[in-house]
C-alpha cells in the first residue's frame, strides 16, 4: 500500500494518532541494539492523544441488517450525496472527498456553511494531510522515490496549487497555519540516501531547500541510521538530523520564520553527539536528547550549556515537562551475571540538579502523561498488535511507590488526558474480535472512576477543555457496498454524569471541532456531511 511507504509519521506528524509514540536512531559510534517499546516524543504529544481512535476494521463490527441511517436530528447539512470524509481544520472547515470510495475530487466546507470550494479534481485519502489550519495535499503521486506535486491550502491564503514535485505524503505546519516544511530533492539511490529541507510562508510557498543534505531515505518508512524530527515553537522550525558525513551523529538547528538557519548544536564535534529525536518544552527554553553514548542530556537554549541527567538511557524515551523543570526517561539497566537479561526502569529527574529517581522497575513503555509530567499512564507487558495492553497510573511526584493498576491484564486500551490533565480515560475489558470496551473516566485527583459506556470505541478528546466524543455500539451493514455505523455520543469528562447521543447510525468517521461535532453519513438517502452542537 501507498501509505505504508510514507516518511515516518514521527518527522511530520499530523493527525492524530494511532500509536503515540514513535523513535528514532539508536546511536552511537558502535550503535547499541536496545529494545524497548517506543514512546512519546513531546509532552504536548503525550497529554494529547488520540488513543482508541484507530480506523475501525469492519470485519470486527457485529454484522446486523440495519436500515439506512435516518435523516440526523438538529444536524445542519454541509454538504449532500456521497462522501469521504477526511477531518477538520481547526479554523473551521471541514475536508472530504466527493465520493464514498475515498478517491475523487477534493473540497473544503466551512462549518458556519456556503458552497464547498474545490481544491483539486482528483486525489486519494492518504495522500492529503489536515494539521491545524493547514491542509497539504499531492497530486499525481509515483513511486520510488514516492513523490508528488504538492499543493497547499489554508483559509487565510486560499488555494497555492501545482507548487512542483516534492516527497509526497509528508509536511507539517505551524501551530498558526502560516508556515509549513517539507521534503524536496529526494536521491534513494545515492549513498547514503539523502534528501532536502524546505520551510516556506504558505501564502508564498517556495521548494528551496533550507537545509540540503539530510541522512534520509524518503522512499521507506525507515532512516539509514535515524530520523529526522521537527517541532514548531510559534513560527520557528526545530529540526534534528543525521547529515550523510555523520550518519551517527546528529546536528540540531532552528530555521526563524525569514527562513535564517542557526546551528545549535554541531555534530562536527564529537562531543556533541546527540541522536535525532528531542524533546522541546512549552517555550522552546529547554531541549532533551538523548547522547550517541546514550546519556541523558538538557541543552538550555539561552546559553547552549548542557545538563547531563543520568547514562544508559533507552533512545527516543526521554521527554520533558512543558515547563522545562522535570524529564522522564528509560533507563536500561544491564545483566549482572550471563544468566540474567537486562530490564528497564522509568526513571524522573530535574533538569537544572540532576537527582535522578526511579518510579518503577520492570518497564514497559509510557503511553501518556500529563503535560508537567506528574502523572504517567504505562504499560508493563507492552501494547499488543490491535492495540490493547495492560494500564497502570503512576503519580510521579510523590515518593516512588507501586502504581495504581488500572488493568493487570492485556485487555485495555489507553484513550489519554484531557488537555488540562485532570481527567484519564481508558477502554477496559476492550474485545479482540469487536474491538468495543467499557469507556471509563477517572478523576486524576481523588482517583474516583465512573463508567460511561459498556460498548465504546473510536474515542476523541478535545484539543482543549474536557470534551469527548466517541462512537458506541457499532454495527455493520450487512448489504454489499453498505458502511458500519454506529451512534456518536458526547459528554463532559470533568462534569457530565453520563453520555448522550449526538448522532443515531451516522459512520463511524467524526470529528471534534470546539463545541460542535462534524460527521458523515455515507450511505442511505441522507448522505453527506453534517455538523451539530455536541452536549
Amino acid at each position: 500500500m501507498r501509505a505504508s511507504r510514507r516518511v515516518n509519521a514521527t518527522v511530520l506528524a499530523t493527525t492524530v494518532m494511532s500509536l503515540l509514540f514513535a523513535f528514532a536512531c539508536s546511536g552511537g559510534d558502535e550503535p547499541t541494539s536496545v529494545t524497548a517499546p517506543p514512546q512519546a516524543p513531546d509532552a504536548a504529544a503525550a497529554a494529547q492523544p488520540d488513543g482508541g481512535d484507530a480506523a475501525i476494521s469492519e470485519s470486527s463490527i457485529p454484522q446486523t441488517t440495519a436500515e439506512p441511517p435516518p435523516a440526523p436530528v438538529g444536524a445542519k447539512l454541509l454538504v449532500g450525496g456521497d462522501v469521504f470524509l477526511l477531518g477538520t481544520t481547526n479554523d473551521g472547515f471541514a475536508l472530504y472527498i466527493a465520493n464514498s470510495y475515498g478517491d475523487g475530487p477534493l473540497y473544503a466546507v466551512s462549518l458556519a456553511g456556503g458552497a464547498p470550494i474545490q481544491l483539486a479534481p482528483f486525489v486519494h485519502f492518504s495522500d492529503v494531510i489536515i494539521q491545524g489550519n493547514g491542509v497539504a495535499f499531492w497530486t499525481g503521486v509515483a513511486l520510488n522515490p514516492l513523490r508528488g506535486t504538492l499543493n497547499l491550502w489554508t483559509q487565510a491564503t486560499g488555494l497555492r496549487p501545482n507548487l512542483g514535485m516534492t516527497v509526497a505524503d509528508a509536511a507539517y505546519f505551524s501551530d498558526d497555519g502560516s508556515r509549513v516544511a517539507f521534503f524536496v530533492n529526494p536521491r534513494p539511490l545515492a549513498s547514503p540516501p539523502r534528501v532536502d529541507l524546505a520551510v516556506t510562508n504558505v501564502a508564498a510557498p517556495s521548494l528551496a531547500p533550507v537545509i540540503s543534505d539530510l541522512n534520509q531515505d524518503p522512499d521507506t518508512d525507515l532512516a539509514p541510521t535515524c530520523t529526522p524530527h521537527l517541532r514548531y515553537v510559534g513560527p520557528l522550525l526545530y529540526t534534528a538530523y543525521c547529515t550523510v558525513d555523520r550518519p551517527l551523529q546528529s546536528v540540531f538547528r532552528a530555521v526563524s520564520a525569514a527562513g535564517v538557519v542557526t546551528t545549535i548544536i554541531d555534530n562536527t564535534i564529537p562531543a556533541n553527539g546527540v541522536q535525532s529525536d528531542f524533546s522541546l518544552d512549552a517555550t522552546a527554553q529547554k531541549a532533551f536528547f538523548v547522547g550517541t553514548n546514550r546519556e541523558a542530556r538538557v541543552l538550555t537554549m539561552a546559553n547552549g550549556s548542557t545538563t547531563v541527567l543520568d547514562t544508559n538511557v533507552v533512545s527516543g524515551t526521554g521527554i520533558i515537562s512543558a515547563d522545562g523543570s522535570t524529564a522522564l526517561y528509560v533507563k536500561e539497566i544491564p545483566p549482572v551475571s550471563e544468566e540474567d537479561v537486562p530490564y528497564f526502569t522509568l526513571r524522573r529527574s530535574p533538569t537544572a540538579a540532576p537527582s535522578p529517581v526511579t518510579l518503577h522497575d520492570a518497564f514497559g513503555s509510557l503511553l501518556a502523561s500529563t503535560a508537567s509530567l506528574a502523572t504517567a499512564l504505562f504499560t508493563v507487558s507492552g501494547v499488543l498488535p490491535d492495540g490493547r495492553s495492560d494500564l497502570y497510573l503512576l503519580d510521579t511526584i510523590a515518593p516512588p511507590g507501586p502504581p495504581t493498576t488500572l488493568s493487570a491484564l492485556t485487555t485495555a486500551s489507553p484513550v489519554g488526558f484531557t488537555q488540562d490533565g485532570t481527567q484519564l480515560l481508558y477502554l477496559s475489558d476492550v474485545g479482540g474480535s469487536s474491538g468495543q470496551g467499557t469507556l471509563v473516566v477517572r478523576n486524576v485527583a481523588t482517583g474516583a472512576e465512573r463508567t460511561v459506556s459498556n460498548k465504546a470505541t473510536r474515542v476523541r478528546l478535545a484539543a482543549t477543555g474536557t470534551k469527548v466524543v466517541f462512537c458506541e455500539s457499532p454495527v455493520q451493514a450487512a448489504a454489499p457496498g453498505d458502511h458500519s455505523t454506529c451512534n456518536i455520543a458526547s459528554f463532559d469528562a470533568a462534569t457530565s454524569a453520563a453520555a448522550t447521543v449526538v448522532v443515531q447510525k451516522a459512520d463511524p468517521y467524526f470529528f471534534s471541532a470546539g463545541t460542535q461535532l462534524v460527521f458523515a453519513l455515507m450511505w442511505g438517502p441522507s448522505r453527506g456531511v453534517y455538523v451539530k452542537d455536541a452536549p
